[in-house]
């Protein structure tokens, strides 16, 4: 009654009809002599009761504390009841909202949100709040988190245990040193041995002079020049440990076991070196030619780690090479033509290209100035060029490799318009190599590399997606990047980063949003690089369907309705079985 007359009360004919309560909402009219003076909306609020549960709601939590296991998944849900209207729901985590992995259930009368959650350390509190009523301020209902951490009780030594365990440790270690001196000692007494003895006979010796680039290859089969002895970085080795003489060799074990299995072994008189193509921080580089089974006076690089990465031994350069000969036969890698073994080093050999690379094609569009935001290249050459790549790199990663610094610099483009991937290493090495690469780049920024290569030097598969999008990006946008190159990187969490500019107009219809998903600052949040390829394929094959576009079958493409006499390869194996 006290409500009605607030609403009616400057009327002087009063005409309100009373319901319960909850009917009580709607439009109100204050009538005067047949006369409509005002109209009043009233709508009627009821607040929800809300409840924090744990364990899919068989617990309800609400303003207590449980016990909880460091990263083991536990499902949060927040309920809230009866509410009118109903209620939007928040979860937070130390008061700062959680947006990502929340599933959200309504009914007629009921919200219901649910976070799948790993508790991290340094979390206290969690919890559930309401909004979206006027007069009812928003509901807060929180439980604290108490960490357990799961010991091993193995490693809870008694003290007097402990201090034991120490000493043996420290006697251990002695005797350990003691016995490689000894050993250190023996060995370079054989060799000095071996080298009084090896220098009383005559021996020929191979010219390991500087290369003379002008020299013309031997095309008659006689004896080739060995491959150059690889040039020392002075002031490195005369301030590393490693630098002495009477090191054993690195490769000479696995080399011999290589040569032993391995068809296309390469020996020193089918190799001739013309000229040096990069002696790098990482990689020594090599164009000459060489005789192969099928053959001869085949022109090909040829490539091995610097003196110094061999020494220290961080690159596992070895089972690269086994990987690399493993790899099937695709269109879009740089083809592995065989090996070589030249004073105790591996070296791997590989086809040389009639090409240039993608950087160079994009960088004619930007100084034509005509480009500004989009690529010269064809809709249909966008397609091969983009379904190249992602063939080639879901090869890689399903053979186990990675590509750390992908750029467009690292993309061949031949004169048959084929791109091919090379420079790439395995994936137990991508940290390492990627960290290298940072180290030379003056200014790195996200278009070189994903934040946690940047702040955490951790490079993963979900890193190659990253670096994947933007070679991408570029392709369509004539080799503009997709970030800015100053912006500072701060975090690995957070939203998907968005390029600073919009989707390249000209090639709109092979939009794929799934393409803003590979920059996530959160790695586990990106999609892997054969989803990626999949989402653009299906897009290819729609616009193909419809339109007049042609684009080459892949080289890992088999047909759904293949004849039953078709052969597939080893590679299409790996495609459809959706490695």
């Amino acid at each position: 009654m006290d409500i009605l007359s607030l609403i009616c009360g400057y009327c002087s004919i009063l005409f309100c009809l009373f319901f319960s309560f909850a009917d009580m909402e709607g439009d109100y009219d204050c009538v005067e002599g047949g006369v409509t003076k005002s109209t009043v909306l009233l709508s009627v609020e009821v607040p929800p009761i809300v409840t924090l549960k744990i364990d899919n709601g068989s617990h309800v939590i609400n303003n207590g504390s449980i016990n909880v296991r460091l990263n083991q998944e536990i499902a949060i849900q927040c309920v809230a009841e009866g509410g009118r209207p109903l209620v939007s729901l928040g979860l937070e985590i130390n008061g700062n909202p959680e947006v990502h992995g929340i599933a959200v259930n309504e009914t007629l009368n009921a919200v219901i949100s649910t976070l799948h959650y790993k508790p991290k350390m340094g979390d206290t509190v969690i919890s559930c709040t309401t909004s979206g009523q006027k007069a009812i301020p928003g509901i807060r209902r929180q439980t604290s988190l108490n960490i357990v951490y799961v010991y091993d009780a193995t490693t809870v030594l008694p003290k007097q245990l402990s201090s034991i365990a120490s000493s043996v440790y420290v006697l251990l270690a002695c005797l350990l040193v003691l016995t490689c001196i000894f050993l250190w000692r023996k060995v370079s007494r054989n060799q000095r041995r071996n080298q009084s003895v090896i220098s009383s006979h005559p021996m020929k010796v191979l010219d390991k002079g500087p290369l003379d680039i002008n020299q013309p290859i031997n095309r008659k089969g006689g004896r080739r020049k060995e491959l150059p002895e690889i040039p020392v970085d002075e002031d490195n080795s005369q301030n590393s440990h490693h630098s002495e003489g009477n090191e054993p060799n690195y490769y000479s074990d696995a080399a011999d076991a290589i040569a032993e299995n391995h068809a296309q072994m390469l020996s020193e008189k089918d190799i001739s070196i013309t000229m040096n193509i990069k002696m790098g921080k990482i990689y020594q580089r090599w164009m000459g030619s060489v005789n192969l089974s099928e053959e001869t006076n085949k022109y090909v690089v040829i490539t091995t780690l610097t003196e110094k990465l061999i020494r220290k031994k961080e690159i596992h350069w070895e089972a690269f090479i086994r990987k690399c000969l493993k790899l099937p036969t695709s269109n879009h890698l740089a083809k592995i033509e065989a090996m070589s073994v030249q004073s105790s080093k591996l070296f791997l050999i590989s086809e040389h290209l009639n090409c240039e690379n993608l950087q160079s094609v994009l960088s004619r569009d930007k100084d034509k100035g005509d480009y500004d935001c989009c690529s010269s290249f064809s809709v249909s050459d966008v397609i091969k060029h983009v379904a190249g790549i992602l063939e080639g790199m879901d090869v890689l990663n399903t053979f186990g490799f990675l590509h750390p610094g992908l750029t467009t610099k690292k993309v061949l483009l031949t004169k048959e318009g084929q791109v091919k991937l090379f420079d790439f290493c395995l994936a137990g090495d991508a940290p390492k190599i990627a960290a290298l690469k940072k180290a030379q780049v003056p200014t790195v920024t996200l278009n070189q590399f994903p934040p946690e290569m940047l702040l955490l030097n951790q490079y993963t598969e979900s890193s190659d997606v990253w670096s994947t999008a933007v070679v991408i990006w570029e392709i369509m946008a004539a080799g503009n990047p997709p970030f800015p190159v100053n912006k500072e990187v701060t975090s690995v969490d957070g939203e998907a980063t968005t390029p600073s500019a919009p989707w390249p107009e000209k090639f709109l219809q092979i939009k794929d949003k799934i393409l803003f998903d590979c920059w996530n600052h959160n790695s586990s949040l990106r999609p892997s690089i054969h989803h990626l390829r999949g989402t653009f394929v299906a897009i290819f094959e729609k616009l193909i369907t419809d339109s007049s576009y042609e684009i080459p079958i892949p080289t890992t493409y088999l047909p759904m309705r293949a004849p039953d006499t078709a052969q597939p390869s080893y590679a299409e194996h790996i495609y459809h079985a959706g490695m």
